[in-house]
């Protein structure tokens, strides 16, 4: 998630901690569901669009901080 500690302005490290930690507290209410990217967008309002919401999500999958263990999880790679 470089684009949050390039030094833009709407994209800050603060931004990125609270959608991050938005989401791994989802994570934590809802295992071992599935959590999926749109179901955490209206908690979200005025913290990033959805592509950039969805990076941190996929980011947080793959690092195995959530949806691990889930019988539906589907890990999307995004593409180099």
């Amino acid at each position: 998630m470089p684009e949050f500690f390039e030094g833009r302005q709407a994209k800050t490290p603060d931004r990125y901690l609270r959608i991050r930690n938005y989401i791994l507290d989802q994570w934590e209410n809802c295992k071992p569901k599935y959590l999926i990217k749109t179901s955490v967008r209206p908690g979200l309002k005025n913290c990033g669009d959805l592509n950039c919401i969805g990076r941190i999500h996929t980011y947080l999958e793959l690092i195995g901080a959530i949806n691990f263990g889930c019988e539906q999880a589907i890990y999307n790679r995004p593409r180099p």
